[in-house]
């Protein structure tokens, strides 16, 4: 959008069924503090718990590096415009629309790969 400015212009997504109960402000100001895209890390559950062990393995993240990290939140994230920020976002993208990432397979077996795994 050419309305938002590079560099100093931020977005925000707020996932369908979630709504802002105060100004985002602040924590956008120091979730990029540091990062041009930032997201909640939720405290209930790890990347393994809900990621198959296939679509960890695709996307590089089967590590204890990622794996084990506690998940990202989705549901909100925030981007300053920025090529680094557009190229997440098109990575994004891309890699939500590969089925082989977001399919289960046929068998069952990927399921037993990772303990914890809870579909």
């Amino acid at each position: 959008d050419s309305a938002v400015p590079w560099h100093t212009g931020v977005v925000l997504w707020l996932d369908a069924g979630n709504y802002y109960v105060g100004d985002p402000r602040p924590v956008v100001a120091q979730a990029l503090r540091n990062s041009d895209v930032a997201a909640m890390r939720l405290k209930c559950c790890t990347e393994s718990d809900w990621t198959s062990a296939k679509a960890l393995r695709r996307l590089g993240g089967d590590g204890y590096a990622i794996a084990d990290l506690p998940q990202l939140g989705a549901y909100f994230v925030i981007l300053r415009k920025t090529t680094t920020a557009l190229a997440f976002v098109e990575d994004w993208l891309r890699y939500a629309e590969d089925p082989e990432i977001l399919m289960e397979p046929t068998d069952t077996a990927n399921m037993f790969q990772a303990p914890g795994y809870q579909r």
